[in-house]
């Protein structure tokens, strides 16, 4: 039999307290606070969690916006690269390059409009010179919320549309040539191909699905593009602004900054060297009315500026007629697509869909100007 010494028997209801105590475990009070706490970081976790993302997913849709911004003006590149001049280049019912031709009606587009030919066929049957352009156009099957589509306008030359086999009557660029509209005696090189029209391009590219179309979607090639801006440069940069004869090629009732082109005119443009006013490269005299006046040899813009702007699904959904007549006249005053997004952020009717919108503008260089 052991004894324990009595001060060690006096010690131990002491330590007995405490063993009890420690094993009580967190007052009520202190399991409130310490959830209080916890919640606390978990919001403020999930807050910032939450921030992340939608910084993560607006970069995502600004890459994906760009990337397809890139690809629209690298595809209009693509096919304008090998934009084709006649081989007699005084021949004016031959191969053209056109900018807001005056056959087609400009306030049914948005911004500029651009067509030629090139070697881009994608049947053989009757060579490889195809006729191509593109533009922009309102889709309003729905009233309330109308559509911006870029176009591709494409004729094989045996008349079939891509994925078709089905010849059409619509490659027309050797038709003679038609006169520009309220003008009454022309100068021959002021006269306009007969291939392009109006009802021309609503058959070959209408872009929408019209009821009992044979032709639904056909020329659709992106969606929710805005505006298309199309400018022509000469050999030291400048834009061509002028024929050869030096004529503004201003387009008449159009934008503030909209110009045309057409090879068959030449261009003249300014030496920034020398001061001196320059003609067409390879500008010729050949006197083809009783008034010996001369006429220009075709030929291509050295370099064409392409710019587009798109805007985001959800900032689509959002267009209203009120928005859509904001957007034409802000196109009417832009010079391109990145002075379009300035204008537009001043433009309190198109504020709330300012974020939605992105700008793209690359430069094309024609591979056979002369």
């Amino acid at each position: 039999m052991h004894l324990i010494p009595v001060r060690f028997t006096r010690a131990l209801p002491g330590i007995e307290r405490r063993l009890r105590a420690s094993r009580a475990g967190f007052t009520l009070v202190e399991l409130l606070v310490s959830i209080a706490v916890l919640t606390l970081m978990v919001l403020f976790l999930g807050a910032i969690l939450n921030h992340t993302s939608k910084l993560w997913s607006i970069g995502e849709n600004d890459v994906q916006r760009m990337e397809n911004l890139r690809a629209i003006t690298d595809s209009v590149g693509n096919d304008m690269r090998g934009a084709l001049l006649p081989l007699d280049r005084t021949n004016l019912n031959s191969l053209q390059f056109v900018v807001n031709p005056a056959t087609i009606t400009a306030s049914s587009y948005n911004g500029d409009t651009v067509f030629w030919q090139a070697p881009i066929a994608t049947t053989g049957t009757a060579g490889d010179v195809a006729e191509a352009g593109y533009f922009v156009k309102w889709d309003l099957s729905k009233p309330s919320n109308p559509r911006s589509l870029l176009c591709r306008f494409f004729v094989n030359p045996d008349g079939s549309f891509p994925h078709s086999e089905t010849p059409g009557s619509n490659y027309l660029i050797y038709n003679p040539h038609v006169t520009i509209p309220n003008n009454a005696s022309p100068e021959p090189w002021l006269l306009q191909a007969g291939w392009l029209s109006d009802s021309v391009i609503n058959a070959v590219a209408p872009g929408i699905n019209s009821v009992g179309s044979a032709q639904a979607y056909q020329g659709l090639f992106a969606e929710n593009v805005i505006g298309l801006w199309i400018r022509c440069r000469d050999f030291f940069g400048q834009p061509i602004n002028s024929d050869f004869q030096g004529t503004s090629l201003a387009v008449s009732g159009g934008g503030q900054y909209q110009y045309g082109y057409d090879s068959r005119m030449g261009y003249s443009y300014r030496d920034p060297n020398s001061g001196n006013v320059l003609q067409t490269p390879g500008y010729t005299n050949i006197n083809l009315t009783a008034s010996n006046n001369p006429q220009p040899l075709a030929a291509l813009p050295p370099e064409v500026d392409v710019g587009v702007v798109i805007i985001d699904s959800q900032g689509a959904a959002r267009i209203t007629p009120a928005m859509m007549n904001n957007i034409d006249s802000v196109i009417a005053t832009s010079s391109n697509a990145a002075s379009f997004i300035t204008n537009a952020g001043a433009n309190g009717g198109l504020r709330s869909i300012y974020a939605n919108l992105r700008s793209y503008q690359t430069e094309v260089y024609l591979e056979n100007c002369k």
